[in-house]
């Protein structure tokens, strides 16, 4: 299993209201959620999966942790994409206490966002990846965050990844970057060592 090394320091935007939080990463153990690990197929859009057991992927006992996909669309790659009329939405039940670190590829084209969209209820959720130059970030009114390209050109950097500050049950991924699916993203499920089921 993977896990995350460092103590990460970031700026959280809540309300208009710019503070900085701490969490203790490397307290969190972190698995990417897959098209196969949901039964979805390659090449499909807006397909819908069951709600299924994920738990084996931790080391779990049965029932710890279920994950299911709305309207999830995939290439050839089996890799998750979004499109500006296409996203995707990610429900996670069971009686383990996930963390969401939600992930969009770097690339973007002028003046394009990409979102994600959390519930009216959520935690706040911290961008912990470094932003390339051009890059701004902010917080949507759905409620949710995004990452946009201000220049007039391309740009191609590193992954944009958020994690939230406490434990999710769902999350949901946009973006306005035209009509193909040309925005892919990934899903990890993390959990505490510190808050064992």
């Amino acid at each position: 299993m993977r896990k995350t090394q460092t103590i990460l320091r970031y700026l959280v935007i809540t309300s208009g209201i710019l503070f900085t939080q701490s969490i203790m990463a490397n307290d969190l153990t972190c698995k990417a959620i897959t098209n196969e690990d949901l039964f979805i197929p390659k090449n499909v859009v807006d397909y819908t999966s069951k709600t299924i057991e994920v738990s084996q992927k931790f080391g779990l006992p049965e029932g710890s942790i279920y994950v299911k996909a709305t309207k999830a669309n995939t290439l050839s790659t089996g890799k998750f994409r979004v499109s500006r009329r296409h996203h995707i939405t990610f429900t996670i039940s069971g009686n383990q206490p996930v963390y969401i670190k939600a992930i969009h590829g770097g690339m973007l084209g002028k003046g394009k966002k990409d979102k994600i969209f959390i519930g009216q209820n959520s935690s706040s959720y911290a961008l912990i990846s470094t932003l390339q130059a051009g890059y701004t970030q902010g917080e949507n009114r759905n409620p949710g965050y995004y990452v946009q390209n201000r220049t007039k050109r391309k740009i191609r950097g590193e992954d944009f990844v958020w994690l939230s500050s406490e434990p999710e049950t769902h999350i949901s991924f946009g973006t306005n970057a035209g009509g193909k699916f040309n925005s892919r993203i990934g899903l990890e499920l993390c959990i505490s060592s510190s808050n064992p089921r």
